[in-house]
């Protein structure tokens, strides 16, 4: 999407009667996208593909997940993954999609699915595939007190304090909810195949 034009049909503002103005006509979708990360402290690594968001974008200079607007005649799940493989060159087919949270609104709505990514370091340093990002970084998560979920991601400082995005952080226990817990390091894929949305 550019600053001001779309680039897909269904692309667009819904003025939502939330009071709020949002991106996708209908509806928008994105992935947050985990891999296995090393063991530390007897606690299986989890990363998360996190997005610096570009300045110009809606709530831009904020971390968050790559998404964007459903496509006329697409499903949120197709459009997440459509998203993903625009925005940080990660192929869709290499993902496993998993449990999916939508954050409904009157006249909109998000859903966020999580995608298990291969544990291969080939996809250690990805590089922004269009303008919407101004980077892309892994970021490990770091278990809650209780060991039951993840804390909110906290991205490396390489940028700076940039923060993430108020949208991300209000459902992050959500989104958690569908990771596997802090004390499972079991059952795991090493080489995930995509399933169809």
């Amino acid at each position: 999407m550019s600053a001001s034009g779309a680039r897909h049909p269904g692309d667009g503002w819904v003025q939502c009667r939330c009071g709020q103005r949002h991106w996708g006509v209908n509806g928008a979708a994105g992935l947050l996208v985990w891999r296995l990360g090393a063991a530390t402290s007897g606690t299986q690594g989890l990363e998360v593909l996190l997005q610096l968001r570009a300045p110009w974008t809606h709530h831009g200079s904020a971390w968050g997940l790559p998404g964007g607007a459903v496509a006329d005649g697409e499903s949120p799940a197709q459009a997440a993954l459509r998203e993903c493989q625009e925005e940080t060159g990660l192929p869709a087919q290499l993902l496993v999609l998993g449990g999916s949270q939508t954050q409904r609104h009157p006249d909109w709505s998000y859903t966020t699915f999580v995608a298990q990514a291969p544990s291969d370091r080939a996809w250690d340093h990805l590089t922004p595939a269009d303008a919407e990002s101004v980077a892309l970084a892994w970021s490990r998560l770091e278990p809650r007190e209780d060991r039951t979920t993840w804390k909110v991601p906290r991205p490396a400082r390489t940028w700076g304090d940039m923060p993430v995005l108020p949208a991300l952080a209000a459902v992050w226990d959500q989104l958690a909810s569908l990771l596997p817990p802090p004390r499972a390091s079991q059952g795991t894929h090493d080489n995930p195949t995509a399933q169809s949305p």
